[in-house]
């Protein structure tokens, strides 16, 4: 067997190895991750802790219009104990979560560039939130308190 090429093969395993173990580690952790990107911070574990879904938004030009449902979802990261909202909203919508008991923070404000599916980002998940979206002319939708 060809020394060199072995241990060339022994090293790409560990450096691939690392790079996952490097990417699987969170950059943030509870109250730290307040206000930060979900993605960018590692926090991709998350899980839907509440789904609602509310009226619907119309898109699109006049001779063309589309309606989607406006829906909002809490979602959670047990890796980085941290909430932030998830939802289908037209362009322009504010996401946030809220926690609670008031006064009500609002934390990981982000308005969508995009119509359809955007996220916020996040919030402490040691306390009690719910995921909320403003959407521009139509109003203030959230999920409940979990």
């Amino acid at each position: 067997m060809n020394y060199k090429l072995f241990m060339a093969g022994i090293c790409a395993a560990l450096s691939a190895s690392l790079t996952f173990a490097l990417k699987a580690e969170a950059a943030c952790f509870g109250s730290t991750c307040n206000n930060k990107d979900p993605v960018k911070e590692g926090c991709t574990d998350g899980r839907v802790v509440d789904w609602q879904t509310f009226g619907s938004y119309s898109y699109g030009p006049l001779w063309n219009r589309q309606r989607r449902q406006i829906t909002v979802v809490l979602m959670y990261s047990a890796k980085c104990k941290a909430n932030w909202t998830k939802a289908d909203v037209p362009s322009g919508t504010l996401l946030y979560v809220e926690e609670s008991p008031p006064p009500q923070n609002r934390f990981g404000r982000y308005t969508t560039q995009t119509i359809g599916w955007s996220y916020g980002n996040m919030s402490n998940g040691y306390v009690t939130n719910r995921g909320c979206a403003e959407v521009p002319g139509s109003g203030r939708y959230c999920t409940e308190f979990k």
